[in-house]
């Protein structure tokens, strides 16, 4: 059966339209997407070199803000223990904390250190857990937690333990404490 003119002109007028829609969707919506996407790459980079440029136009008052916010925080009378690694914090804790009950006049019997345990401080600080055992009198006890409280690292004492020692029957003013300690520290 032949096809009138007519019907020919139909055919091949919905023939360019449907190649023009392959061509539409194949061709021009893949290229316009792609070239919007590296415009959108173009901009993102455009505004970090410009961000990276101000910095470099303010990087000499940067520094100058860092040396003074250093300064600041090394005169600072108390400070967060902190080091590369919880053991090497706790080792610096364990002098402050041997150091602290020897300057109050008391006889050191026991001191112990836990590091944080892995996953603590989500949301906070992780702690040091400390506890020290010392025999003295109770003077020595009030100066003890007296240089815990206004010692160069925050300490907390989280219990506190304290009883005659039955060993020594004619000191009657000597005691037997325990002081359970958390101490916040930074660790990279």
């Amino acid at each position: 059966m032949a096809l009138s003119d007519r019907e020919r002109r139909t055919v091949m007028r919905g023939a360019l339209v449907v190649a023009l829609g392959v061509l539409l969707v194949r061709g021009v919506l893949p290229l316009a997407a792609h070239w919007q996407r590296q415009g959108a790459r173009l901009s993102a980079a455009r505004s970090r070199v410009a961000r990276a440029e101000g910095l470099l136009q303010q990087a000499d008052t940067l520094a100058a803000l860092a040396d003074a916010l250093e300064r600041r925080l090394a005169e600072s009378p108390r400070r967060l223990a902190h080091g590369p690694s919880a053991a090497v914090a706790a080792s610096a804790l364990e002098g402050l904390l041997q150091g602290a009950t020897e300057a109050s006049g008391a006889q050191l019997q026991q001191l112990s250190l836990e590091p944080p345990a892995a996953g603590e401080g989500d949301g906070a600080l992780p702690e040091i857990r400390g506890t020290v055992s010392a025999v003295g009198d109770i003077q020595g006890l009030a100066q003890l937690l007296a240089q815990l409280a206004n010692g160069p690292r925050p300490v907390r004492v989280a219990r506190l333990t304290v009883q005659h020692n039955p060993a020594l029957r004619g000191a009657p003013d000597v005691l037997q404490w325990t002081v359970g300690v958390r101490v916040p520290v930074v660790v990279p």
